[in-house]
């Protein structure tokens, strides 16, 4: 993947630890699973639905959405 070539290489566990010591945002981790979507899914057919809005909206931990046009 172009924007974050590791994430394949890591299992949930240790991307949640890349997400706890901030080495990533979860923006970026959303952009990188939403890529791995883009680049396999069509081979697979394993996602059936995409929510790509609704998870970008979804607030983070610190607070607020960091796109102003979510209304969640």
């Amino acid at each position: 993947m172009a924007f974050f070539p590791e994430y394949e290489n890591h299992d949930g566990i240790a991307l949640a630890a890349l997400l706890a010591r901030g080495e990533i945002s979860q923006a970026d981790l959303l952009r990188a699973a939403q890529e791995g979507m883009d680049r396999y899914n069509p081979a697979l057919n394993a996602v059936l639905l995409r929510l790509d809005a609704q998870a970008a909206c979804q607030p983070l931990r610190a607070g607020a959405s960091p796109w102003p046009a979510c209304r969640y």
